[in-house]
């Protein structure tokens, strides 16, 4: 489930890059598969911070650059959930602060994500 996650994160990126004003901003095509492939992740990406913080729960209590990355994961995991239900229903034309938290949010996500991969375990 870890690879299907990496592999979905790195479509999402590419397919919200895409769709900025400045590359494709208006293809609709693009636009539902960015929206279809984010309904799917958030279920997987759900499903796998449970599993996977039942799985450390005991290393949690330790302060640690992964338990810090892990955490920023869910937050902005969950701001990307809330900011792309408020995009879908009101669109990004409309309302251009959500556009940027998203795409901010986006990038930090990834960051956080590959820092967490690569930090040494526990």
């Amino acid at each position: 489930m870890k690879r299907l996650l990496q592999a979905l994160t790195l479509l999402l990126t590419l397919s919200g890059f895409a769709l900025t004003p400045w590359v494709l901003e208006g293809n609709d095509l693009l636009t539902w598969g960015h929206l279809i492939l984010g309904f799917f992740y958030s279920v997987i990406f759900l499903l796998f911070c449970y599993d996977h913080l039942s799985q450390h729960q005991a290393l949690l209590k330790t302060g640690h650059r992964r338990n810090l990355t892990g955490s920023l994961q869910v937050v902005l995991g969950l701001t990307l959930l809330l900011s792309g239900f408020v995009l879908y229903l009101y669109g990004s034309k409309r309302i251009s602060p959500i556009s940027e938290i998203h795409l901010g949010a986006t990038l930090l996500f990834f960051i956080a994500l590959s820092v967490h991969f690569k930090s040494p375990p526990q």
